[in-house]
């Protein structure tokens, strides 16, 4: 009787279905897109683009895997949105990363930038719980809840500029590099509101600004922010 018992849950144990549901992307993005925790991890083992206005959706408690060596690019538009106690998690296959590597996640000068409140001529309002002045997100480009780590650069803007909110940066030699000229045609914002950076070995923030061309540089709002032990 005892025997039978044992085969039968046996049995029953290999008959589950398994937990593995890892999804590898292979193809660059053409159309929007969402990814779901059902699919984690979010596996990137080579250079991913997001195409030109199109939008990838990343919904809270996502994992993404990026390797070292490939990033996964924005074009378009990236909605990366998590919540308080479910993060969005983007990390590399390493622990300890090499230096002088490509970043985790790219935003190229085509990515749609943040919009707030105002658009170019932006409205303001003030925290006086926390006394900080703030500007109100409406669309585009965010990533909030988000926490990266083992990433050679966690962030790259190339005169890009999502909306950064109460993410976690941790053990990435750079945390954020921004790469700023004159090719903007209108002004934009970049508001980096509630971020903790600490533990990278190279820099917290990288900044680059060329200073050729006939436009704008981006305005930038830091409120808020923790950068420590880097």
């Amino acid at each position: 009787m005892k025997l039978s018992a044992i085969i039968i849950s046996l049995s029953l144990l290999f008959a589950l279905p398994s937990t593995s549901n890892a999804t590898d992307i292979t193809e660059n993005i053409v159309q929007d897109t969402t990814w779901t925790s059902a699919g984690n991890p979010w596996t990137i083992q080579t250079d991913i683009q997001v195409y030109p206005g199109i939008k990838l959706t990343i919904e809270p408690g996502v994992e993404v895997v990026i390797h070292i060596g490939a990033s996964l690019i924005i074009g378009g538009t990236l909605d990366a949105r998590g919540q308080q106690g479910n993060l969005i998690i983007f990390k590399s296959n390493l622990t300890i990363p090499a230096v002088n590597q490509p970043a985790g996640l790219v935003f190229k000068n085509t990515a749609e930038s943040a919009n707030y409140s105002g658009d170019d001529q932006p409205v303001f309002s003030y925290d006086y719980v926390n006394r900080e002045v703030k500007l109100t997100y409406l669309s585009g480009s965010v990533l909030e809840y988000c926490q990266f780590s083992g990433l050679s650069t966690a962030v790259e803007l190339n005169n890009a500029y999502p909306y950064l909110s109460n993410n976690h940066i941790i053990n990435c030699p750079y945390g954020i590099k921004i790469y700023a000229g004159r090719d903007i045609p209108i002004p934009q914002w970049f508001f980096l509101n509630h971020n903790t950076i600490e533990n990278c070995s190279e820099q917290a923030v990288f900044v680059n600004f060329n200073f050729s061309g006939n436009y704008y540089f981006p305005f930038a709002l830091f409120t808020g922010n923790i950068i420590q032990n880097n």
